[in-house]
């Protein structure tokens, strides 16, 4: 059969043409991939004035590369509250996630109150919860590795997923969907209630991608009285709406009603010497004090779950607001905000990590971000 030059060259442009538009129309119809970020230590964690001596109005944010502690009200005629950054430092300081909650009815808007935020620093549009969201109950966290997924607590004990992302133009104000509720898939610790708070999701590749919680559970099913809040983990499935597993990460406590310390506010990083370390505060029943620990995280991996032995928790000092410890950028310290005033009239406490976890010059390594994808 013979063919034109011609002939050849249009029918080659017509079979690009029709993989070209193929290839247009696959691509809509396949999902967009979701967006990752290297993670590390956050550069900020959020203040709040109530938890200060006397209460301050404001909001604040503690800069965990340089310890200074400044105002942060970001929308006019609102309280920001419990504000945590993302674990990965972009020009313009990366993002937030807070609750906010109207201060003045007037400039308030309705069903505002009291709603997850999420405050990219670079100045781009702040986004809203859709009506009808839970009450945030505290700091949120990013997911590990995930651009647009935080888990944060609601008021009913629960812990939610929010998609950050907001494709739709007519709705850039606000949450493209509502927040889902992170559901039991394994054995539920206790007999009755279950409140879960604090959560934190370090970008540690050793710890698996589990979620760290403070839990507090009753001994007896029916029972509304909760057990003092221990410090647990939890490994969420691959939807990242479910528990499938889960254990107590701090030694067991004691029977429901003794007056065991209170545990709340974990927080995890790397220590200089490239141990993995937990720190979390702790109070005596109707103390408004709270004690800092630090304890080096053992047995962990895919397939072992981490704990804490008892013998290498260490108390360090008292007076900390309720404020999770911040690791500094550097990996060398711990800052602390203070409930009252120090004697230079700040409220932030540099703790050397080195001088805590009682490291040996030859023991120090240089510290590295761990991260993850």
């Amino acid at each position: 059969m013979y063919f034109s030059l011609t002939a050849l060259v249009r029918l080659c442009a017509l079979l690009g043409l029709v993989a070209s538009a193929s290839a247009i129309g696959l691509s809509r119809t396949v999902p967009k991939a979701a967006a990752y970020h290297v993670g590390g230590v956050p550069r900020y964690v959020g203040v709040n004035g109530i938890d200060l001596s006397p209460p301050r109005a404001d909001g604040f944010l503690l800069d965990c590369a340089t310890g200074g502690l400044t105002p942060f009200n970001p929308i006019r005629g609102h309280r920001v509250e419990f504000a945590a950054a993302s674990p990965w430092n972009e020009e313009g300081g990366g993002e937030l996630v807070a609750r906010v909650t109207a201060r003045d009815p007037v400039e308030g808007e309705a069903g505002d109150s009291s709603s997850l935020v999420h405050v990219p620093l670079s100045g781009d549009p702040i986004r809203r919860e859709v009506p009808g969201a839970p009450l945030v109950e505290g700091r949120a966290c990013w997911l590990p590795g995930s651009h647009s997924r935080v888990v944060f607590p609601g008021g009913d004990g629960v812990l939610y997923v929010q998609d950050l992302t907001a494709d739709d133009p007519a709705g850039a104000d606000r949450f493209c969907s509502p927040p889902r509720p992170i559901t039991w898939k394994t054995h539920r610790p206790g007999g009755g209630a279950i409140s879960l708070a604090d959560p934190v999701c370090p970008p540690i590749p050793a710890l698996g991608g589990r979620l760290f919680v403070a839990l507090s559970h009753g001994r007896e099913r029916g029972t509304s009285q909760l057990a003092a809040a221990q410090i647990w983990w939890l490994k969420l499935g691959p939807d990242g709406f479910s528990i499938v597993d889960a254990g107590p990460l701090t030694p067991a406590p004691r029977a429901l009603g003794d007056e065991r310390p209170e545990e709340r506010f974990p927080s995890l990083g790397v220590a200089p010497d490239g141990r993995i370390v937990m720190t979390f505060l702790t109070r005596e029943i109707a103390s408004r004090s709270w004690r800092l620990n630090i304890a080096p995280i053992e047995s962990f991996g895919a397939d072992r779950p981490p704990i804490v032995r008892p013998s290498e928790i260490r108390s360090l000092t008292d007076g900390s607001s309720a404020t999770p410890p911040a690791f500094s950028t550097d990996g060398q310290s711990l800052y602390l905000v203070t409930r009252n005033a120090l004697p230079d009239g700040g409220h932030v406490r540099q703790v050397s990590l080195v001088e805590a976890l009682s490291i040996a010059p030859t023991q120090q390594a240089r510290f590295a971000s761990q991260t993850t994808r």
